[in-house]
């Protein structure tokens, strides 16, 4: 791995959309700051999260972080009268033989293990997993859904930190031409509520649709 370099890039919103730009970092007087690379004739309109890339040859990893606690963890030792045996009720995962707090969701530990080996440095600011539910805007999110039904395959998929909700998705796909909005979203959060994001913004520009999805959202975090 000594041989890996390692690449810090940050969305920022372009007058063509939001983009990823690479960020290398600068001195300034006794500080760090950064230099963002953008493209020929462009501007940096709003500036937003950064991901990390691990490169050998190829990219090894581009992902937002999915922490697993769980895979593969095996009894801890204590000592109890004198002698070392497993305690059954605290368990931890082991990569590399090293004990660790957590892997990548779906990601073979060992393998996780190996991106964190070598002579290599890194930056690396947490980012959060964001899902836009919106038929227009383009927000910095991992994932964007243009439609209820999309919506709720994403919701449904995996667990996420952040939640753009708009009310008027342009959706007709309901029972006799419905239009389905982001209340309808919100309402369903409502009824399933093991699928609630850590936090919710609402973005939409409809004040009665705005307020319908906050006391929906107010019933759901009550």
């Amino acid at each position: 791995m000594a041989n890996t370099k390692v690449a810090l890039l940050r969305y920022c919103r372009l007058d063509v959309g939001w983009r990823r730009l690479t960020v290398t970092p600068v001195r300034k007087g006794r500080g760090w700051g950064e230099q963002i690379k953008v493209p020929a004739g462009k501007k940096v309109l709003e500036v937003g999260d950064y991901q990390l890339r691990w490169y050998e040859g190829g990219v090894l990893f581009h992902d937002t972080i999915h922490r697993d606690s769980k895979t593969g963890r095996i009894p801890r030792q204590v000592l109890r009268n004198g002698k070392l045996v497993n305690d059954r009720t605290w368990k931890q995962q082991v990569v590399g033989g090293m004990w660790v707090h957590w892997v990548q969701k779906g990601m073979d530990p060992e393998a996780w293990g190996e991106l964190f080996v070598g002579d290599k440095r890194c930056m690396l600011k947490r980012s959060v997993a964001t899902l836009l539910i919106d038929d227009k805007r383009n927000l910095p999110a991992d994932r964007v859904a243009r439609t209820f039904q999309e919506g709720i395959d994403a919701l449904t998929e995996q667990h996420w930190n952040l939640l753009y909700l708009d009310h008027d998705l342009g959706d007709f796909s309901g029972t006799g031409g419905r239009e389905m909005t982001g209340y309808d979203i919100a309402c369903w959060l409502e009824q399933n509520p093991q699928h609630l994001p850590d936090r919710i913004e609402v973005v939409s520009n409809n004040p009665a649709g705005r307020r319908n999805i906050e006391l929906a959202l107010q019933r759901c975090f009550r």
